[in-house]
């Protein structure tokens, strides 16, 4: 079963840490909606932090900021979008077609967001859960990826996807990036060149969220500093390939350190020095995953890297099965204390919703994955249809 949810990737492209990260930043968002879900279930609202607290003084704490992983999911962006292009311009492999480039993206991640947005949109306007104005227009600018920019809030048909409107902006930024950064007349200014374009997007976040800027919040210059993590990684994981071979307990310590740094930097996440820190510990915890030898153990374990490379899929629909399951399942849990009721819910909901995802994406989003999918489709509807020979 492990091996029939793998991910298909093009040959020589998988990266088994990079799917353990996914795994990572998806199962945080996971807990954190699980958390947030029950909480308004129950009446509670914002104060399931507090209420968690109470239990474990730590635990609220960490709940809080479990939202932490989408902006890992950039950083892990950033790493997989950037190799083809640094393989071009640091081994001189072949140039990336860019027409290919949008191609293989429209082909790979169109498909899953289209249907599962749409199914999202037909379920709750035929319920009548939908209490916009003009609901159909959520659903078209929504599917343009400029939902946060034209409403400035996220789309209510799935809120999720705010951030995945963020990804297709960089995925413009990218080819453009390249090209500037790697003029001939730039290569020694290139780290500094990135490093200002660090600062400038984590000033530019400061600046839009202290203005209230709600348009702007969420688009790709708020968190080009995010990606930017990944790409430097992408660079330092092509630039020295036998450093990274190489592994050691010194580096489980550092990433335990980079974790704990990741959720104390992380709110308010855009005041400079927090965001400037966060933002390291990306690295750090990039560097952990690839070079200890617990980390690395861990987060490249078959289960761990599986449940990772379906993260495309859980991200598009967990939000919707929590919000429809949690309602349900909370009457068995309500009476116990706050921390045992939710630990319940994480028993009761996540193994089912990894099921259900499972499943959305065996038939949606895998097939996708193959880059022949449009050919194979059309070749297999006009087997389908084509008249049987009469004798």
């Amino acid at each position: 079963m492990l091996d029939r949810l793998r991910r298909t990737t093009n040959q020589g492209s998988f990266i088994p840490e990079i799917d353990g990260l996914r795994f990572f930043a998806i199962m945080t968002v996971v807990l954190f909606h699980l958390n947030t879900t029950y909480a308004n279930v129950l009446g509670q609202g914002k104060h399931s932090y507090v209420l968690l607290n109470d239990s474990i003084p730590w635990l609220g704490w960490c709940f809080m900021r479990l939202d932490l992983g989408v902006k890992v999911f950039f950083g892990i962006s950033g790493f997989i979008l950037s190799l083809p292009f640094l393989r071009h311009y640091l081994l001189g492999q072949r140039k990336v077609d860019v027409g290919d480039y949008f191609l293989r993206r429209l082909k790979r991640l169109e498909p899953p967001f289209l249907i599962s947005l749409a199914a999202l949109f037909a379920a709750q306007s035929a319920l009548s859960l939908l209490d916009v104005d003009r609901p159909l227009s959520h659903l078209l600018v929504g599917l343009l990826y400029s939902h946060v920019i034209v409403y400035g809030e996220a789309n209510p048909i799935n809120p999720v996807t705010w951030s995945l409107e963020t990804e297709a902006q960089f995925y413009i930024v990218v080819p453009l990036l390249f090209r500037w950064l790697f003029k001939p007349s730039r290569s020694r200014s290139r780290i500094f060149i990135l490093l200002f374009l660090v600062g400038l997007s984590i000033l530019f976040r400061q600046h839009v969220v202290n203005n209230d800027w709600y348009h702007l919040q969420n688009t790709v210059l708020a968190y080009l500093s995010n990606f930017l993590m990944g790409t430097v990684m992408a660079w330092m994981y092509l630039a020295m390939p036998e450093y990274f071979r190489r592994k050691s307990y010194g580096w489980d310590l550092a990433g335990a350190l980079a974790v704990w740094l990741m959720f104390w930097a992380y709110k308010p996440q855009h005041y400079p020095l927090h965001n400037a820190a966060f933002n390291a510990s990306i690295i750090g915890l990039f560097l952990a995953v690839f070079k200890g030898r617990a980390f690395n153990a861990f987060f490249t374990w078959q289960p761990v890297y599986t449940i990772g490379g379906m993260c495309y899929s859980i991200y598009l629909l967990h939000y919707a099965f929590i919000f429809v399951v949690v309602p349900r399942t909370s009457g068995l849990t309500s009476a116990l204390p706050y921390t045992t009721g939710l630990s319940l819910q994480l028993l009761l909901v996540v193994p089912f919703m990894l099921v259900f995802t499972s499943v959305f994406y065996l038939l949606i989003e895998k097939p996708c994955m193959d880059k022949e999918w449009p050919r194979k489709a059309i070749e297999w509807l006009r087997a389908r249809t084509r008249k049987p020979v009469r004798a």
